[in-house]
């Protein structure tokens, strides 16, 4: 009596899938090299990024093992259309991922927090995970996440800036975003909005995105409001250096 994960249901073989149907069937198994059945009782738990029954249209899955698996359904949306959940598992993960590598888990800036919320995660959660791994595994001990370190990771994701997009109509809850005086208002899909680098990408569905450098704009504006001001705590929080951070400001205040 137990539970079994069987992850990326939809990459399984058509062997195998014959395999697991008759072991859902007849609730009996046999192990590697052994002659005894043997009896069982598990709750069965599939998960995919497919969708089954196109693959059963096309031949690719069984449709009676579709049918056996698909009793409960839940479909859990990509990161990028609930970004609220972001925070939330980037601090769960921080936790687990330093438990398991035997280092302390590092507290994140609200700047840190805004940057990750802003970025489009074409990954998921594993690229989420890797994100965090990567926090823990290079960087300071103790030191709380700044904005800077989740950027320069963000950035190798996806050097030409691209990745770090996310859909506008996502991110207009922020309103608009001040820097040094000026306010970059964030459109609606299908308007225009215009990043620190020109004008912003948009995607074949015809919504407009945020390049990698409005998502810095906010990560300044967010430690900017939480220092109330103070640009030397800002810089810490963003983990960059006081003159790094004004010349980001002048370069952003000018264009």
């Amino acid at each position: 009596l137990g539970t079994i994960f069987l992850d990326e249901i939809g990459e399984m073989s058509g062997p195998l899938q014959a395999r697991l149907l008759r072991v859902l069937q007849e609730r009996e198994t046999m192990r590697v090299g052994g002659v005894k059945v043997i009896p069982i009782d598990v709750r069965v738990i599939a998960a995919t990024n497919k969708k089954l029954f196109k693959l059963v249209q096309d031949g690719a899955f069984r449709d009676d093992l579709f049918y056996r698996l698909s009793v409960l359904n839940l479909e859990i949306p990509p990161l990028r259309n609930r970004p609220e959940d972001i925070p939330v598992l980037a601090k769960h993960l921080m936790k687990t991922v330093a438990a398991r590598l035997q280092r302390p888990a590092r507290p994140f800036t609200p700047a840190a927090l805004a940057c990750l919320e802003g970025y489009s995660w074409p990954g998921n959660v594993r690229q989420l995970e890797n994100t965090i791994e990567q926090l823990v595994a290079v960087g300071e001990e103790r030191r709380p996440v700044g904005a800077g370190e989740v950027e320069r990771i963000l950035k190798r994701y996806d050097p030409a800036g691209d990745g770090a997009a996310v859909a506008a109509g996502e991110a207009t809850r922020f309103g608009g975003v001040g820097v040094a005086g000026k306010t970059r208002p964030v459109q609606e899909a299908g308007g225009s909005a215009t990043g620190a680098g020109g004008v912003a990408h948009t995607d074949s569905a015809g919504s407009t995105t945020l390049t990698l450098r409005d998502v810095e704009i906010k990560a300044i504006s967010a430690a900017l409001a939480a220092s109330g001001g103070n640009k030397a705590a800002a810089a810490r929080a963003l983990g960059i250096s006081k003159t790094t951070l004004w010349r980001r400001l002048k370069e952003l205040s000018s264009q």
